[in-house]
Protein backbone atom coordinates (compact mmCIF):
# COMPACT_ATOMS: atom_id res chain seq x y z
CA UNK A 1 0.00 0.00 0.00
CA UNK A 2 0.70 3.70 -0.42
CA UNK A 3 1.58 6.22 2.00
CA UNK A 4 -0.79 8.18 2.72
CA UNK A 5 -1.05 12.04 1.08
CA UNK A 6 0.98 14.95 2.56
CA UNK A 7 -2.02 16.67 4.21
CA UNK A 8 -2.80 14.11 6.58
CA UNK A 9 0.22 13.83 8.30
CA UNK A 10 -0.18 13.87 11.84
CA UNK A 11 3.13 16.36 12.16
CA UNK A 12 1.48 18.88 9.62
CA UNK A 13 -1.79 18.87 12.43
CA UNK A 14 -2.24 22.30 14.41
CA UNK A 15 -2.35 21.95 18.57
CA UNK A 16 -5.76 21.84 19.46
CA UNK A 17 -7.52 24.85 20.52
CA UNK A 18 -6.87 25.61 24.34
CA UNK A 19 -9.86 26.82 26.62
CA UNK A 20 -9.19 30.56 27.69
CA UNK A 21 -8.77 30.78 31.23
CA UNK A 22 -11.53 32.09 32.97
CA UNK A 23 -10.57 35.52 34.51
CA UNK A 24 -13.80 35.70 36.69
CA UNK A 25 -15.15 33.62 39.13
CA UNK A 26 -18.66 32.33 37.92
CA UNK A 27 -21.34 34.35 39.68
CA UNK A 28 -22.78 32.38 42.55
CA UNK A 29 -26.12 30.48 42.08
CA UNK A 30 -29.23 31.07 43.88
CA UNK A 31 -28.65 28.10 46.56
CA UNK A 32 -24.84 29.43 46.84
CA UNK A 33 -26.32 32.39 48.00
CA UNK A 34 -29.29 31.57 49.71
CA UNK A 35 -26.20 29.24 52.16
CA UNK A 36 -24.12 32.32 52.14
CA UNK A 37 -26.82 34.01 53.79
CA UNK A 38 -27.96 31.81 56.14
CA UNK A 39 -24.30 31.82 57.38
CA UNK A 40 -23.93 35.41 57.68
CA UNK A 41 -27.23 35.32 59.90
CA UNK A 42 -25.63 32.65 62.59
CA UNK A 43 -26.87 29.48 61.42
CA UNK A 44 -24.03 26.47 61.81
CA UNK A 45 -23.04 25.01 58.04
CA UNK A 46 -24.94 22.12 58.32
CA UNK A 47 -28.58 24.11 58.78
CA UNK A 48 -28.12 26.59 56.65
CA UNK A 49 -26.89 23.45 54.37
CA UNK A 50 -30.68 22.37 54.87
CA UNK A 51 -32.15 25.56 54.14
CA UNK A 52 -30.35 26.17 51.19
CA UNK A 53 -31.60 22.48 49.75
CA UNK A 54 -28.52 21.29 49.93
CA UNK A 55 -28.49 17.38 50.52
CA UNK A 56 -27.69 15.82 53.34
CA UNK A 57 -24.90 13.32 51.59
CA UNK A 58 -23.00 16.72 50.52
CA UNK A 59 -20.32 17.17 53.10
CA UNK A 60 -19.34 20.80 52.39
CA UNK A 61 -20.99 23.22 50.08
CA UNK A 62 -18.66 25.69 51.16
CA UNK A 63 -16.53 25.57 48.10
CA UNK A 64 -12.78 27.06 48.07
CA UNK A 65 -14.19 29.91 45.66
CA UNK A 66 -16.83 30.76 47.61
CA UNK A 67 -14.44 30.80 51.17
CA UNK A 68 -12.03 33.16 48.80
CA UNK A 69 -14.38 35.41 47.39
CA UNK A 70 -15.76 35.99 50.67
CA UNK A 71 -11.97 36.88 52.80
CA UNK A 72 -11.33 38.87 49.55
CA UNK A 73 -14.24 41.26 50.41
CA UNK A 74 -13.88 41.52 53.12
CA UNK A 75 -9.87 42.20 53.24
CA UNK A 76 -10.68 44.58 50.52
CA UNK A 77 -12.91 46.55 53.03
CA UNK A 78 -10.59 46.08 56.11
CA UNK A 79 -12.50 43.61 58.02
CA UNK A 80 -9.25 41.63 58.88
CA UNK A 81 -8.79 38.50 61.72
CA UNK A 82 -7.47 41.71 63.87
CA UNK A 83 -9.97 44.31 62.86
CA UNK A 84 -12.38 41.26 63.98
CA UNK A 85 -10.66 40.02 67.44
CA UNK A 86 -10.80 43.81 68.47
CA UNK A 87 -14.35 44.25 67.87
CA UNK A 88 -15.52 41.02 69.92
CA UNK A 89 -13.25 41.94 72.87
CA UNK A 90 -15.01 45.65 72.55
CA UNK A 91 -18.55 43.58 72.74
CA UNK A 92 -17.65 41.17 75.57
CA UNK A 93 -17.37 44.47 77.35
CA UNK A 94 -20.45 46.15 76.20
CA UNK A 95 -22.29 48.22 78.43
CA UNK A 96 -25.90 50.37 78.61
CA UNK A 97 -26.33 53.81 79.82
CA UNK A 98 -29.52 54.20 82.04
CA UNK A 99 -31.22 57.27 83.68
CA UNK A 100 -31.76 57.43 87.06
CA UNK A 101 -34.84 59.04 88.25
CA UNK A 102 -33.00 62.01 89.60
CA UNK A 103 -32.15 62.06 85.46
CA UNK A 104 -28.05 61.09 85.91
CA UNK A 105 -27.06 58.14 83.27
CA UNK A 106 -25.14 55.13 84.98
CA UNK A 107 -23.49 52.35 83.31
CA UNK A 108 -24.80 49.16 83.48
CA UNK A 109 -23.18 46.06 81.69
CA UNK A 110 -25.13 44.93 78.29
CA UNK A 111 -25.30 41.20 79.16
CA UNK A 112 -27.48 40.28 75.91
CA UNK A 113 -24.76 42.14 73.36
CA UNK A 114 -22.39 40.25 75.96
CA UNK A 115 -23.72 36.99 75.15
CA UNK A 116 -24.19 37.49 71.49
CA UNK A 117 -20.71 38.22 71.13
CA UNK A 118 -19.48 35.17 73.44
CA UNK A 119 -21.78 33.19 70.84
CA UNK A 120 -20.24 34.84 67.70
CA UNK A 121 -16.80 33.96 68.79
CA UNK A 122 -17.38 30.63 69.47
CA UNK A 123 -19.01 29.53 66.11
CA UNK A 124 -16.01 31.81 64.86
CA UNK A 125 -13.67 29.24 66.67
CA UNK A 126 -16.08 26.33 65.75
CA UNK A 127 -16.26 25.18 69.36
CA UNK A 128 -20.11 24.62 68.63
CA UNK A 129 -20.75 20.87 67.67
CA UNK A 130 -23.35 20.27 64.56
CA UNK A 131 -26.95 20.37 65.25
CA UNK A 132 -28.15 16.51 65.84
CA UNK A 133 -31.62 15.80 65.76
CA UNK A 134 -32.21 14.28 69.55
CA UNK A 135 -34.92 11.13 69.74
CA UNK A 136 -36.64 11.49 73.01
CA UNK A 137 -38.69 8.24 73.91
CA UNK A 138 -41.82 8.90 76.51
CA UNK A 139 -44.49 7.44 78.15
CA UNK A 140 -47.61 8.63 79.01
CA UNK A 141 -50.29 6.57 81.21
CA UNK A 142 -53.76 7.90 81.52
CA UNK A 143 -55.92 6.48 84.32
CA UNK A 144 -59.51 7.19 83.77
CA UNK A 145 -61.17 7.49 86.95
CA UNK A 146 -65.03 7.03 87.30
Amino acid sequence: MGRRPREWNEIDYPPPPQKPKRKKPRPFTARQRLFMNEITKGKTQVSAAKIAGYSPKFKNPMSKTMISIMEKAMEKEGINDAYLAKKIKAGLEAGQFLRTAEGDFIEKPDFNARHKHIDTALKLRNDYPDEKPVAVDTNITIKWED
